[in-house]
């Protein structure tokens, strides 16, 4: 156990030689930290901009579709049976 905690110490004092690193909020789920958290090194998308785009279609979902299907999923339990990909295509309309 003492390699675990060894780890975890050195972990807890990471030192970038960049300068101070960003604080990464711990308290907010995957999708919450993608599209809800926001740094001044991160440009603003105007409204409407493409945040994925189909290669295949050239289909494109914006912020608001994409933060609802991501928000859809997290509230989904791990064992669900749908099938994500299906309901993204079936809400491609949306």
């Amino acid at each position: 156990m003492t390699g675990v905690a060894t780890l975890v110490s050195a972990i807890h004092e990471f030192r970038s030689v960049h300068g101070e690193c960003p604080e990464i909020p711990d308290d907010l789920s995957i999708p919450q930290f993608f599209l809800d958290s926001w740094h001044p090194l991160r440009p603003r998308r105007p409204v409407g901009s493409p945040w994925v785009i189909d290669d295949e279609s050239g289909n494109s979902l914006d912020y608001e579709q994409v933060s609802r299907v991501l928000y859809w999923l997290d509230s989904l339990p791990l064992t669900s049976p749908l099938d994500p990909i299906a309901e993204l295509r079936s809400r491609k309309g949306s």
